[in-house]
């Protein structure tokens, strides 16, 4: 290493950063171009082929930054390939459930009736103390309250509980449901109204503006608003303390 710069003058040096810099802003660029191609399923629910995949492009956008004895399109002509095949595989397992099956793999029963299912723990490559602590992550520390736990093809574990540890229902308990609503909305953010979030509160934006000068409030001074729905609005001033409104709406 020491030897390589020892041998270079400073005009070659910075011809080396140089290159490195844009293979690597290159790399990125393209990597972020195919990753969007192949949606957002690369970055969430990996199966085993997905996953060789984005490591495999990932090495070779890897390698490209910093290997200046193969030329650029060599990489780029590699990792769109790369893509192109996670594309079409994707389309075979959506049309095909044969494809699916083999690419995607299929899940495997790890717990049925509160029994371990010894042998498929072995083929799910899972030991005790993993199967254990993806239980009690879920929030089930005895695993004879389980009915089934399953391994999905993403390695994800699913379960499912006995009906006596089950957590009771608003419908078990006879209680009516009200409709669902958001319990707060960020109503202004950097000094902007976000009009999506107050139609989700349904408030008009014209109303609003009307409530916040009744407040002396103006909106660019803020860095957060904040509406409950009880309509309580906390706003968090870009130069002051915040403050609290209750029944503002």
């Amino acid at each position: 290493m020491f030897d390589y710069f020892d041998a270079l003058t400073a005009s070659e040096l910075l011809a080396d950063m140089g290159d490195i810099t844009l293979r690597a802003l290159f790399s990125i660029v393209f990597l972020f171009f195919l990753t969007k191609m192949m949606g957002n399923k690369q970055i969430s629910q990996l199966n085993l082929f997905d996953y060789a995949v984005g490591i495999s492009i990932g090495s070779i956008a890897a390698d490209m930054a910093i290997n200046q004895d193969i030329p650029h399109h060599f990489y780029f002509i590699a990792m769109f390939i790369y893509a192109i095949i996670s594309i079409i595989t994707s389309v075979l397992s959506r049309k095909s459930m044969t494809a699916r099956r083999f690419f995607s793999g299929t899940p495997i029963v790890l717990i049925e009736d509160g029994q371990i299912l010894k042998d498929n723990l072995s083929k799910a490559s899972f030991d005790i103390n993993e199967l254990l602590a993806e239980c009690r992550y879920s929030g089930y520390f005895d695993i004879s309250e389980i009915q089934f736990a399953m391994e999905e093809t993403d390695g994800r574990i699913s379960i499912i509980p006995k009906a006596n540890a089950r957590a009771a229902t608003t419908e078990d308990l006879n209680i009516k449901n009200p409709k669902q609503v958001l319990p707060a909305a960020d109503v202004v953010i950097d000094g902007k109204i976000v009009k999506n979030n107050l139609k989700s509160v349904n408030i008009e934006i014209d109303f609003f503006m009307k409530k916040l000068a009744e407040h002396n409030i103006n909106v660019k001074d803020l860095l957060l608003a904040t509406l409950n729905k009880e309509g309580t609005l906390h706003v968090f001033f870009n130069n002051a303390p915040a403050s609290k409104y209750d029944k503002f709406m």
